[in-house]
């Protein structure tokens, strides 16, 4: 196997060659892609780091590495912001597609290929430090957005090595693919709002910020089991159009608690979240394609 993409090979005999000889050399070769999308960690087997704002992630396309493997083929994908321009990561999940297996106990067993998500974000967050994993018993079939609760957000494929070369090696087809995109840039602030006393936010808090494509998502951190109000007040958003700017207050479970899109515009949106379904966290995702479309504010009382 070679170590680049050129290999050169003599045919040498000691007794020349004449016509008619019974003596000939014969060689077989194939290629093998050995492309990366990331940064290659240099001493690993086939880790990457990513710290572009975008990016597309997938299995090695190099098979060799399923070749007669002497230990678990194990491939680590970390997803890394800049601190200073942006805190989350979206991870968009396309597919996975492991061969079956006869065990399926445990998704993360040593003898099942799989692949896991973790987010080692945020501690105070309900759900943070978890993972997500897909095997060849629960192969996802289709597209899932995974945010991260921090600026990090790590992938690892396992593949045993009993089967991998039966399973994988010559196999053109990525075992999974994804793509992920930087969110929550500095204009934003912080990622986390302490909501635990009345108080409120106005975003964006200046005209004079030119970002445009801005996804903001805040944590707010309520009391447990405290009704809390809401009040959505000073909307100035010009078009009453989603597909341009939403405002979206939820709960860790996806439950939308409003959407605001500028259909409130110049009135005020009255809520109660129950304590019940706000967990100690609530959700504020904001979508804006320009900052100069218009602003709101946020109130909140218990």
């Amino acid at each position: 196997i070679s170590t680049g993409p050129n290999l050169i090979i003599n045919f040498v005999s000691e007794i020349g060659s004449y016509s008619g000889s019974p003596l000939y050399y014969w060689a077989v070769f194939d290629f093998h892609e050995t492309q990366t999308e990331g940064n290659k960690v240099e001493g690993t087997l086939c880790d990457e780091t990513f710290t572009s704002n975008s990016g597309k992630i997938h299995s090695p396309k190099n098979s060799l590495i399923y070749l007669n493997p002497t230990e678990d083929v194990v491939c680590s994908y970390r997803i890394s912001t800049h601190a200073a321009k942006h805190n989350r990561i979206s991870l968009l999940l396309e597919f996975t597609r492991f061969n079956p297996t006869k065990d399926c106990s445990s998704c993360t067993s040593s003898s099942a290929d799989h692949l896991e998500v973790l987010d080692r974000g945020q501690e105070h967050l309900p759900g943070s430090k978890h993972s997500l994993c897909y095997s060849a018993c629960s192969n996802l079939n289709q597209s899932l957005e995974v945010i991260s609760t921090g600026p990090s957000l790590s992938i690892k494929m396992f593949i045993a090595k009993s089967t991998a070369m039966a399973n994988y090696f010559r196999n053109k087809t990525p075992i999974f693919q994804a793509r992920y995109t930087f969110l929550h840039p500095a204009v934003c602030g912080p990622t986390l709002i302490k909501a635990t006393s009345p108080g409120y936010i106005r975003f964006p808090d200046s005209q004079d910020f030119t970002e445009e494509n801005v996804y903001c998502i805040w944590d707010l951190i309520t009391l447990n089991n405290k009704d809390i109000n809401f009040k959505f007040g000073n909307i100035t958003l010009k078009k009453d159009d989603c597909s341009e700017h939403s405002i979206l207050l939820s709960s860790l479970s996806h439950k939308e608690h409003h959407k605001e899109c500028g259909q409130t515009r110049s009135k005020v949106a009255d809520l109660t979240v129950p304590g019940k379904e706000s967990s100690g966290v609530l959700k504020l995702t904001v979508k804006m394609k320009t900052l100069k479309a218009g602003k709101f504010d946020l109130s909140w009382t218990y």
